[in-house]
């Protein structure tokens, strides 16, 4: 008996020195990450910028061995990269996340964008399928009684629809919105954007590349 209750005392300061030493790294994480967030965003003359920024991409990176959950240390690398006009940093950084969120489709669109962006037409529309196979998977049919929620899903899928290539299924389901809910003017709005919108500059602002 006193074996067993040995056993389970040195098991229960095992886990509690294990929860201790989890709780610390997200806390050290999170320390990472606000220092990294404040250099990057500080004002500056650009050669002080620059360093600022590559500062903060190393931080974010701390960041991240310490907390592979944390998705803000990941925007971060995105912001970074994205100033430093880096394409091979922001892909790497999406590929990173995707190992352990392999579903994440904002992330795999924005990959595949880059991808289109920079002319690896292959490797986008490997992610652009697999966007695509994501968003008809969560297809909400289009009725009069959609709450706000789900209208803003639609929207958006739309835009998604647009910039993977597949305006037709995008200007289907606007037209289909905009007939279920004739008087809302915001449909309204986000279907003539859609209809005018310039697909590949909507990509640079999005990624910057």
């Amino acid at each position: 008996m006193k074996f067993l209750l040995t056993i389970i005392l040195l098991f229960s300061i095992n886990t509690v020195s294990f929860s201790q030493n989890i709780k610390d790294k997200k806390a050290e994480a999170q320390r990472l990450i606000n220092e990294a967030g404040d250099l990057l965003y500080k004002p500056g003359k650009i050669p002080e910028r620059n360093n600022n920024v590559k500062q903060s991409i190393s931080l974010a990176k701390k960041a991240i061995q310490l907390d592979t959950s944390r998705f803000v240390a990941y925007e971060l690398l995105f912001g970074a990269y994205m100033m430093l006009k880096d394409a091979k940093g922001s892909i790497n950084t999406c590929s990173e996340w995707l190992i352990n969120h392999p579903n994440d489709l904002n992330v795999r669109l924005r990959r595949g964008v880059i991808y289109h962006r920079i002319q690896k037409q292959k490797l986008a529309d490997k992610d652009f399928k697999f966007v695509k196979n994501g968003l008809v998977k969560t297809h909400v049919k289009i009725t009069n009684r959609l709450s706000e929620k789900e209208i803003a899903g639609i929207v958006s899928n739309a835009y998604t629809y647009l910039l993977i290539g597949d305006r037709k299924t995008s200007l289907n389901s606007m037209d289909s919105l905009s007939k279920a809910f004739p008087a809302n003017k915001k449909i309204a709005q986000a279907n003539k954007e859609i209809q005018n919108l310039d697909i590949e500059k909507s990509m640079y602002e999005t990624t910057g590349f």
